[in-house]
């Protein structure tokens, strides 16, 4: 064992030699080779440095350059910046110079719309070429360029036609007459009013009716009227008619219907109602004919007749009942026919004869009461078929035209007025002679008693 590790400690040593001279030149070929790296690197600084400076000066170069393009651009930054600024400022002139130009155009074109709604249609015949080449600059001035040229157009035309319509003034035209047929003639304008004389020499005031573009001369005036008229085409003095309700009291007094045109409008209920408007004028007639020679008889009307109730002048007291305005003169010789009969057998006679005659004053009384209660009922049936012929108008046609409807109604409440207009007097007159007819009874009632009295006591109570 000992033998073995002596040797193997031998050959260590050996082997540990051997590596320290590998070791050693290991060592010295590594210095040999950091050596030769050094004289490399030296080599390569060397030929850096003297390539780093024409780089150096050509990156200070550069440099230089980047900075005034950085500063160029800054300046041309600035500069979009406040061309994009001052557009904006432009566009914002121009918007409120187009905003401006737009207001002038509304406004003239209001103002072109209210000379045509504030003239009449006389006055627009003499200036409808000049509106219309103001309408045609008008519509061409939407693009603005020919705004001028429209203003230059329409406000000299406005100054001079108001001038113009201030002290009145003359044009030729056309209108038509009363029957419809188109007339040539001269305008006279004054003011708000408008007259029109023919070539015949008729003048009249003129107006527009609903509905119509041409002006038509109004018929219904005097012939004094008409010749004043005429005299303004020679600007002479003249007393003319005015109407200062701008054509409004013309339509009205136009609008007026004739009884004739209100029978017709009213429809076949007013048959039934002009028969019992007639019947009860007839009645009424004859009612106030009759009772209006029965007279209330007094102490002094049958004195004559009681003077004579003496013995043997029965003849005369006959005689003198006779003289005596009817029903008394009846009552009264029926009395004196009964004069020897007991005092209640005459009264009883008497409060008959009276009973018999009050159908005969009321006679035709209860007529007129039926008429004056049936004429609303015939007026409000007249107003109901008016409703429903509306009505079906109205579904056929709808609710747009006012004035198919407001015509309807109207039409409709005419025999509602008819009614009541005939109604109301019957009913009044039907109370006046009923009062009448019981006061004639009252009257031949006191009448009575007081012969009676005279016949049996000899003395007519007061």
């Amino acid at each position: 064992m000992m033998r073995l590790l002596l040797l193997s400690m031998l050959l260590g040593a050996i082997g540990a030699t051997a590596q320290g001279d590998r070791v050693d030149k290991a060592v010295l070929k590594t210095q040999q080779d950091v050596a030769t790296a050094l004289a490399d690197l030296n080599q390569q600084r060397t030929q850096i440095e003297a390539a780093r400076a024409p780089l150096a000066a050509e990156h200070d170069a550069l440099s230089r350059r980047v900075q005034e393009k950085r500063i160029a651009l800054e300046q041309k930054l600035e500069a979009q910046q406040y061309g994009e600024q001052q557009r904006r400022a432009l566009a914002a002139d121009v918007a409120g110079l187009e905003e401006e130009c737009q207001f002038v155009l509304i406004a003239l074109s209001e103002y072109r719309r209210a000379m045509e709604t504030r003239a009449s249609q006389a006055e627009l015949q003499g200036q409808r070429n000049a509106l219309a080449a103001c309408d045609t600059l008008l519509t061409d001035a939407k693009a603005f360029s020919r705004l001028p040229d429209a203003a230059g157009s329409l406000l000299p035309l406005a100054t001079d036609w108001n001038r113009i319509r201030i002290g009145g003034y003359q044009a030729p035209g056309t209108a038509l007459n009363a029957a419809g047929i188109e007339e040539h003639g001269r305008f006279v304008f004054i003011g708000p009013n408008v007259y029109f004389v023919e070539a015949s020499g008729v003048g009249g005031i003129v107006q527009t009716p609903f509905g119509s573009l041409n002006p038509t001369t109004y018929s219904n005036h005097s012939q004094q009227e008409q010749e004043n008229i005429a005299a303004l085409l020679s600007e002479a003095q003249s007393v003319v008619p005015l109407d200062v309700s701008g054509g409004h009291a013309l339509k009205i007094e136009a609008a007026g219907d004739s009884l004739s045109e209100h029978v017709r409008k009213g429809g076949f209920v007013m048959l039934p109602l002009l028969s019992i408007g007639l019947l009860a004028l007839v009645f009424t007639g004859l009612k106030v004919i009759e009772l209006r020679g029965m007279r209330f008889a007094s102490t002094e009307s049958l004195a004559g007749v009681i003077q004579h109730l003496g013995p043997g002048e029965t003849a005369q007291a006959v005689e003198a009942a006779r003289a005596l305005h009817p029903p008394l003169s009846t009552l009264i010789e029926e009395a004196l026919t009964y004069r020897d009969a007991p005092r209640e057998h005459i009264e009883e006679i008497l409060h008959e004869r009276i009973l018999a005659m009050v159908p005969r004053l009321e006679r035709h009384l209860g007529t007129l009461a039926v008429f004056g209660a049936i004429a609303p009922l015939l007026g409000l049936l007249g107003t109901v078929t008016g409703m429903i012929h509306t009505f079906d108008l109205v579904t056929l046609f709808g609710t747009g035209e006012a004035r198919l409807l407001s015509g309807g109604i109207s039409e409709a409440l005419i025999t509602t007025k008819f009614g009541l207009a005939i109604a109301i007097p019957v009913l009044l007159v039907h109370a006046f002679l009923s009062r009448r007819v019981r006061t004639i009874v009252g009257a031949l009632e006191n009448s009575a008693i007081r012969f009676v009295n005279a016949l049996k006591i000899g003395t007519a109570t007061p």
